[in-house]
């Protein structure tokens, strides 16, 4: 599957396993080659599911928290959260005041087929455990430190959709 028809076939693969919590986000100048993707309410934040446009097919997710004060304490809760993640990264951006952090997965896609079951699973329990990572650990690191989860309006600048 090339790029373009991932970009096809991912609304499919949304309504399948996350029907009612996702929308298409307009692409840049009306040009669908520029789309960021497809926002995913997961949880009380949002995160976006993406095909890049690549040589080699992926499905880029993000999720993550914004405006969360700048510490040490919270550096080493992100490297702490890494340890644990089996696929995937978590990271920090921001400024010297204040951090996003942003929960960041590619999926290798160019092998999926919607006729084949067992790529279809592959795809649906890695895009399951990239919206359960984000959840669960936005959740927790929202308790501890504050923050405000990703909404539609941050989902393009604060997730630097520049791919």
């Amino acid at each position: 599957m090339d790029h373009r028809e991932l970009y096809e076939f991912l609304p499919t693969v949304l309504e399948a396993h996350c029907s009612g919590r996702y929308s298409e986000v307009a692409p840049s100048g009306g040009d669908p080659e520029l789309s960021l993707g497809w926002s995913v309410s997961v949880g009380d934040t949002v995160a976006l599911v993406r095909a890049a446009k690549a040589g080699t097919p992926f499905l880029w997710f993000r999720g993550g928290l914004a405006q969360l004060p700048r510490s040490e304490e919270l550096a080493f809760a992100v490297a702490e959260a890494n340890k644990d993640l089996m696929t995937g990264r978590i990271y920090l951006t921001g400024s010297d005041t204040h951090s996003s952090v942003v929960y960041d997965e590619t999926i290798f896609a160019p092998f999926v087929e919607a006729s084949d079951a067992l790529s279809m699973a592959h795809l649906r329990v890695r895009m399951e455990l990239a919206l359960d990572y984000t959840a669960q650990w936005s959740t927790t690191l929202r308790e501890r430190f504050g923050g405000l989860p990703f909404s539609a309006t941050e989902r393009g600048g604060v997730l630097g959709l520049s791919f």
